[in-house]
This record gives C-alpha cells, sequence and structure tokens, in this order.
C-alpha cells in the first residue's frame, strides 16, 4: 500500500497533479488522527462529557445539512478554489482553538463552524476538481485521489492509536495541532501548488430557491436514493463497532482490526473497483453491484449472530471484506455520476444537492440500524439487506430518468 502511494506521488500512475495527490494524502493523515482520536481529547482533555460530545456533533451536522445548498451555491459564485482556501483556513482555526474550549457552549459553536467549513471545503474541492479534469479523466482521477485518501486515514488512525496509548495531555494536544497544520498546508498548496483554471461553464446567479437542482425532483430523487448507499459510512463507523461490542460475543479488539482491514482494502482496491464507471451506463451497473455486496455483507453479519468464538471474528472479518466492496462500488458510481448529471456553470450547487442524501444517512442510519441489530439480530441484518438491494435495483431507471431530465435541461434554449 505504501509503495502504491509512494507511486503515485512520484506520478508513476496518473496525471493527476502532484500537489493535489500530497494534499490529499497529508489532509487524511490529520484527519485519520481527530477521527479515531477526537471523542477520547474532548472527554480527556477538554472534559466533556460523551453525552456533550455526541450532543455538540449533532448540532454540528443538523447545521451542515440546513447550510449544504446554500454554501454549495457560495462555492459556485465564488469559484472553487476560493471557497476551498477560505474553508481550510477557517478549519485551522477552528482546530486550533479546539484546547482552549471551555465547557459545552463554547465546544458547540467550534465544532458547528469547524463542520460547516469542513462542507463549504467539500463543495469548493469538488468544483475545483470537476473544473480540472474532463469527464474521461474523472473516474480514474476520483479513483487515485479516495486511493491516496484512505491510506491516509489509515496512517492518522495508527498515529492516533499511538498517541492514546501513551494516555498524557501532551500527547491528546498533538491530535488538534497536527491536524490543524495540515490544514495550514492545505491553504499553502492550494495557493500556490495546484494549478490555476478558469471556472467552467458561464456562471450562472440563480435565487438559491429557484435553484435548478432544487427544482428538478428526478435529481432530488436520485439524491434521496443515493442516500442508501452512503448509508456504508455510519453503518461501518458506527453501527458496527456498537453491534460487535454489544451483539456479539467478538472480543474488542475485534472492531480496531476490521476498521483497520477496512482502510487497507479500500487503499489498494479503489483504483480496480472503478473500472467501468467512467460512463453512464458502467458507472449505473457498478452501483448496482453495490446495492448486492452491501446486502450480501447484512446477510454475512446476520450468520454472526448465531455463532460463537473464533467463528464469530472470522464471520465479522468476511463481512467487513464484503461490506467494504460494497463501498469501493459506492464511491467510483457515486462520484462518476455526481459529476455527469451536474452543469459545470451550478457544479458546486448540484454535488451540494446531489450530497444530500449522503447527509441524512448520517444523520439517521446510527439510531435507526442500531436499534434493529442490536434489538433484533438476524432480522434487523436482514432488514437492512433488503433496503440496500431494493436500492441497488431502482437506482437504475431514477439514474436515467435524472440523466434524461439533465440532457433535455442542457438541449433547451437559453432565455432571452
Amino acid at each position: 500500500m505504501t509503495a502504491r502511494v509512494a507511486g503515485l506521488i512520484r506520478g508513476q500512475e496518473t496525471a493527476v497533479p502532484r500537489a493535489l495527490l500530497v494534499q490529499t494524502f497529508t489532509y487524511a493523515v490529520g484527519t485519520g488522527m481527530f477521527m479515531a482520536g477526537g471523542a477520547v481529547f474532548f472527554t480527556k482533555y477538554v472534559g466533556l462529557s460523551a453525552v456533550q460530545v455526541s450532543l455538540g456533533f449533532s448540532m454540528a451536522w443538523t447545521a451542515s445539512l440546513l447550510a449544504k445548498i446554500p454554501l454549495g451555491v457560495l462555492a459556485d459564485r465564488v469559484g472553487g478554489r476560493r471557497a476551498w482556501q477560505v474553508a481550510v483556513l477557517v478549519q485551522a482555526v477552528m482546530f486550533l482553538t479546539y484546547p482552549f474550549v471551555d465547557g459545552f457552549a463554547a465546544f458547540a459553536v467550534v465544532v458547528t463552524v469547524e463542520t460547516l467549513a469542513t462542507s463549504l471545503g467539500g463543495s469548493g474541492r469538488g468544483k475545483y476538481i470537476g473544473d480540472l479534469f474532463g469527464a474521461a479523466e474523472r473516474a480514474r482521477t476520483g479513483a487515485v485521489l479516495r486511493s491516496a485518501l484512505n491510506t491516509g486515514f489509515a496512517a492518522g488512525a495508527g498515529a492516533a492509536g499511538l498517541a492514546l496509548a501513551v494516555d498524557a495531555k501532551w500527547a491528546y494536544l498533538a491530535l488538534p495541532l497536527v491536524n490543524a497544520a495540515t490544514f495550514l498546508l492545505d491553504a499553502v498548496l492550494i495557493t500556490w501548488a495546484l494549478p490555476r483554471i478558469a471556472a467552467a461553464g458561464h456562471a450562472t446567479r440563480p435565487a438559491l430557491l429557484r435553484s435548478p437542482a432544487l427544482r428538478d425532483r428526478r435529481f432530488l430523487a436520485l439524491a434521496l436514493l443515493t442516500g442508501i448507499f452512503y448509508a456504508n459510512g455510519p453503518l461501518l463507523e458506527i453501527v458496527l463497532p456498537l453491534w460487535i461490542t454489544h451483539g456479539t460475543d467478538a472480543p474488542q479488539t475485534v472492531v480496531a482490526g476490521v476498521l483497520l482491514l477496512n482502510m487497507v482494502l479500500t487503499a489498494v482496491f479503489q483504483l480496480p473497483a472503478s473500472k467501468g464507471s467512467e460512463d453512464l451506463p458502467g458507472a449505473v451497473r457498478i452501483q448496482r453491484r453495490a446495492g448486492v455486496a452491501l446486502a450480501a455483507a447484512c446477510a454475512v453479519f446476520a450468520v454472526a449472530t448465531a455463532t460463537s468464538g473464533w467463528v464469530t471474528v472470522a464471520v465479522v472479518v468476511a463481512g467487513i471484506g464484503v461490506h467494504t466492496a460494497g463501498e469501493l462500488f459506492v464511491s467510483a458510481a457515486t462520484w462518476s455520476i455526481g459529476y455527469r448529471l451536474a452543469p459545470a456553470d451550478q457544479r458546486a450547487t448540484y454535488l451540494a444537492v446531489y450530497g444530500l442524501g449522503g447527509q441524512l444517512a448520517w444523520a439517521v442510519v446510527p439510531g435507526v440500524a442500531t436499534f434493529l441489530v442490536t434489538a433484533n439480530g438476524m432480522l434487523g441484518w436482514a432488514a437492512l439487506g433488503v433496503v440496500f438491494l431494493g436500492g441497488g435495483i431502482a437506482s437504475a431507471g431514477m439514474t436515467y430518468r435524472a440523466a434524461a431530465a439533465a440532457e433535455a435541461r442542457e438541449k433547451a434554449p437559453c432565455p432571452t
């Protein structure tokens, strides 16, 4: 895995600018560290309770969900590069502020501002990458960047593990400070190292509620349906750890092991999993494949509710392997479909709307899915599998209808 990333950074496997690969990797290292150790930092260094930390993040995610489309519109208006620059600087300041947080109110404010900046940065980066690469290059570009991202996440999680093992104030303090440093490095790379490009298309400035992205019912329906596939994220990071700990007899150390396995597999196999997603029919096939794989993973996890000992561990590991295959297919398909349906002059806005289903998944899935699988065991996993399978079956028709609407919109005469 390390050799592959080194090859990517040297430019041996892709035409992606080296600075963009470096930025992606270093960002992921810092973010991976804080993802793995942030909760401990807030409880042991800042002194918040677990309930306060959870509530603060819930408030931040709610604000981000409400602001996602306005921030996408903002990125379209000011330009992807500028929005991205501002966002990473705000994120750096917020992470430098975390050690000085004193009490829940201050924490809620800082984490909300940081989460909003994350959303703006995502919109700006998405627009910039869409403007930088042509349609034929985006599928491979996305796979390469996700491979570097997952490798960085794995490295960051490993570094966080060392900090947590030290179990000292200075080690916890390093978590937000290192992350702040990576965002400052991002700002330098975005400003001086990444290629300067003109935004594609002629920028338009529709009123927020009159945006075609919000008035296109087929596109909105597809965005919501895509949330089913994005549910693989909270399922992996929140539901599975809780279920392994409370719903099986597997040792708690299995949680860290399977998450690391997932990171390694996604880093190594993202490029092969993305093959065929360059055009819309290929991306649709891969999305259907994602639904089948995620449903199959649920079936494997259901088996673990009836096993014990090392058999349970083996079944859980096998389930993670199948789940990761579904995750890889989701990433490849949604990347390709999102960019293909987003017009160049409103790319950030459309991608923000396309991501609404994912944000809803993060808001809904942790509570609902955790209840299903911990309280109902095998039946709960079966219900989740049916949802994933249904999403995979329905995705093809919904995607083609949204594409037909996008094609008709492009052919429509411009108003005079």
